[in-house]
């Protein structure tokens, strides 16, 4: 009989980083915000911000994760990046925004940082083994 499939991550190892990322993301929000009053940025950047923000914090939450998995980087980094971008969405049906074609393409970089996060993980965490 053949192995069974493991999967890329557990289920709590996922929600463990997430909540990495949404704390990265959160500081950031705060320092753009910060940013926003101290140089007085008129309410048009709060979208870009925003993204750049929620995308950082999947780049750390996956490149986290995938330097604890140390394999299946890319899937590790997705995963991490759609978790996010389902906070994303979650929170724009909150906040009574339907999903509009402008969140759907604030969802890509998210996806795109993840994934980045979840290579770039798994690439430093190989060169710190070779080094030594």
């Amino acid at each position: 009989m053949s192995e069974p499939r493991k999967f890329p991550m557990t289920v709590a190892a996922a929600v463990l980083f997430g909540a990495v990322g949404l704390v990265v993301t959160l500081a950031c929000l705060a320092g753009a915000a910060w940013l926003m009053e101290q140089k007085s940025f008129s309410g048009t950047i709060v979208v870009p911000l925003s993204t750049a923000a929620v995308c950082i914090g999947s780049l750390f939450s996956a490149f986290a994760a995938a330097a604890w998995k140390r394999q299946h980087s890319l899937v590790t980094g997705v995963t991490q990046g759609a978790l996010l971008a389902a906070f994303v969405c979650i929170a724009a049906m909150l906040n009574g925004t339907s999903v509009e074609p402008i969140l759907l393409i604030r969802i890509f970089p998210i996806l795109l940082c993840g994934g980045i996060g979840g290579l770039s993980g798994v690439v430093i965490r190989e060169r710190r083994h070779t080094i030594r």
